[in-house]
């Protein structure tokens, strides 16, 4: 019987090639299971091996929507990053930064995407109260290197 239905091989192969879109490599493979199923069947029609492909490409396509796909199956990237570890200086700094009242941070936080402007219009709050206290929450932080930080705006100027 396999002999008979080798015979028509290209056939079936084709067959397959359109029920799976044209997916060359998962024809063959749905075409090579189809022959383990019917070898041992009697009066196998071609609409039975159609069938028989049907089935076996959706048993295929079942089976992959349900096994969860990994990255690590397509490629293993080694992360080579550390853990932020602050020299002695940036954890004084952040220290500082703990013990201020907690609107200074959060105003010196927002200061990094925002103006000051931008700031007070937000939170519909005094555009001077908002610079007043951010001011002051960066001058506690940085208490005697409060100046560097104050004219570190102006180092373009200086290599004139």
């Amino acid at each position: 019987m396999l002999k008979e239905l080798a015979k028509n091989d290209s056939k079936w192969r084709e067959m397959a090639y359109y029920i799976c879109n044209r997916d060359k490599q998962l024809a063959d493979d749905i075409t090579q299971e189809m022959y383990f199923l019917v070898m041992d069947k009697q009066n196998v029609t071609a609409g039975y091996i159609f069938t028989t492909l049907k089935n076996l490409f959706r048993s295929k396509m079942n089976k992959a929507k349900k096994e969860p796909v990994s990255l690590e199956s397509f490629y293993y990237i080694e992360d080579s990053t550390k853990k932020f570890e602050p020299t002695d200086a940036e954890q004084k700094i952040l220290d500082k930064a703990q013990n201020i009242k907690w609107h200074r941070l959060e105003f010196i936080k927002e200061s990094y995407d925002r103006s000051n402007r931008e700031i007070a219009e937000t939170y519909d709050i005094n555009y001077g109260f908002v610079f007043r206290e951010t001011k002051l929450g960066i001058q506690e932080i940085l208490d005697e290197d409060y100046y560097k930080y104050q004219n570190s705006k102006l180092k373009w100027q200086k290599n004139k």
